[in-house]
C-alpha cells in the first residue's frame, strides 16, 4: 500500500497542465479501484473570475442533469464535505448534515446514473472557496475499504495540484475586506444587535427608506 501511495503522490508532483491532472486523476482513480473522480472547488456559480475549477469523468448525462438545476449550491455531498476535515464515504452523509428529500432524490438521481459508492476527501484553504474530491464506483463495485487512506492523501495532492494549475504556484486567491463607510460600519452593527430598520431609523433620526439602502449596500459588499 505505501509503494503504491508514493507512486501515485510522485505522478501529481510532476503536473504541469490541466491534461495531466485529468490523466492522473485517472489513473489515481483506476489504481486505487475506483471507476470515477471529481475534484471541484465548490463556488464556481458565483465566480465572476473563473479563478473556481471543476474536472471530472463523470457521464454527461448526470453533468448535464447537475448543472441544469444548479446542484452545485446545494450538494448534499459537498454540505457535508464542508462539516469535517476528514474523507468520508456516502453511506455517513446522514451522519454529518440533516437531509432532506431534495438530498435523498439528488442521491437516487446520482443512482440511476452509476453514480453510488463514493468516498469524499474536503480540499480548503484559508480564504479560498471550499472544494472536495471524490472517488465513486457504481453498486456492482463497493469501496476497497483499506485504500481509503491512500485516497485521502492522493486527494489532497489533486487539490493541489488543481490550485497550482488555476491560481499559480503558491498563490492564493484572496479575498478583500470589504469597505464600509461609518454610517454602513454603525448600522451594521445595530442590525447585529436584532433591531429593524424601523427601530435603525428611529435612533438615528433618519427614514426607512435610508436605512434599507444602507443595509443593501452593506450586504452587497459581503
Amino acid at each position: 500500500m505505501m509503494g503504491l501511495m508514493m507512486h501515485l503522490v510522485g505522478i501529481f508532483e510532476t503536473i504541469e497542465s490541466i491534461d495531466d491532472l485529468k490523466e492522473a486523476l485517472g489513473q489515481a482513480a483506476e489504481e486505487m479501484g475506483f471507476q470515477r473522480y471529481a475534484l471541484s472547488h465548490h463556488g464556481g456559480f458565483f465566480d465572476p473570475a473563473g479563478e473556481s475549477f471543476r474536472l471530472h469523468n463523470y457521464p454527461d448525462r448526470w453533468a448535464e442533469f447537475y448543472d441544469r438545476f444548479g446542484l452545485g449550491l446545494n450538494d448534499p455531498v459537498h454540505r457535508a464535505s464542508n462539516v469535517t476535515n476528514l474523507g468520508f464515504t456516502w453511506d455517513r452523509i446522514p451522519y454529518l448534515i440533516p437531509m432532506t428529500d431534495g438530498d435523498r432524490l439528488v442521491l437516487e438521481k446520482a443512482r440511476q446514473q452509476g453514480i453510488v459508492h463514493g468516498f469524499t476527501v474536503p480540499g480548503y484553504v484559508p480564504g479560498e472557496m471550499r472544494g472536495s474530491i471524490s472517488f465513486v464506483n457504481s453498486a456492482s463495485m463497493p469501496i476497497y475499504d483499506p485504500v481509503l487512506p491512500i485516497a485521502q492523501s492522493i486527494a489532497l495532492f489533486a487539490f493541489d495540484a488543481a490550485r497550482g494549475l488555476w491560481l499559480g504556484r503558491g498563490a492564493s486567491r484572496k479575498i478583500e475586506p470589504a469597505r464600509l463607510t461609518d454610517r454602513q460600519r454603525e448600522i451594521l452593527v445595530l442590525v447585529a444587535w436584532g433591531m429593524s430598520d424601523r427601530e435603525i431609523a428611529r435612533y438615528l433620526d433618519r427614514s426607512e427608506e435610508t436605512v434599507a439602502l444602507h443595509v443593501r449596500n452593506v450586504c452587497g459588499r459581503y
